[in-house]
């Protein structure tokens, strides 16, 4: 297929005659795409609901809840479940449990400036500025609290609970532990 090319009055006449001829052809077979993946769609989607007894629901809503009743009756029967080991075969899928961590909640503005006021970072910082001034234009610091070591240090019995509160720190822990389902 040639380039078009317009090089006169009648070069114009016909190219505009092309556009809105091929135009309407783009635009009808995309109509007709569309109206075909709808059908299709409609047609497909149909499949994607089961019937469950007397009920006909979405696959995905049933599988939420077989995963939920798994979960249930696994964490109501963990201990004697995973007295062994962690994870639990079976043909045709594996259980694992992992036993739910402390999670640390704070806002990080604030507990920064605590942690900075408490210690005396800031002015420490200061103090070692001032006594070499070039130092602000080679490094920056970044003083950022560490959920992992916070953690760590709190399993350790270095710090307390009390003191993270003070520090504007909350400690949550999770009601249950976590259980993983994988089908093969």
């Amino acid at each position: 297929m040639e380039t078009p090319s317009v090089q006169s009055r009648e070069d114009l006449a016909h190219a505009l005659e092309l556009l809105q001829s091929h135009r309407l052809q783009h635009d009808q077979i995309q109509n007709e795409i569309e109206t075909e993946l709808s059908a299709l769609r409609q047609k497909l989607e149909q499949r994607l609901t089961i019937r469950v007894g007397r009920r006909r629901v979405s696959i995905a809503e049933y599988i939420a809840e077989l995963e939920t009743a798994i979960e249930t009756y696994v964490l109501a029967e963990a201990e004697t479940l995973f007295a062994q080991q962690k994870t639990l075969q079976w043909p045709h899928g594996k259980i694992s449990a992992r036993a739910a961590s402390d999670k640390l909640e704070f806002d990080r503005k604030a507990t920064i400036g605590k942690i900075r006021d408490r210690f005396g970072l800031n002015a420490s910082l200061e103090t070692i500025f001032d006594q070499n001034p070039e130092l602000r234009s080679l490094i920056e610091f970044d003083i950022k609290p560490s959920q992992s070591k916070m953690l760590t240090a709190l399993k350790s019995g270095l710090l307390k609970r009390n003191r993270l509160k003070q520090l504007g720190i909350n400690v949550v822990t999770p009601e249950h532990d976590s259980i993983t389902i994988k089908t093969d």
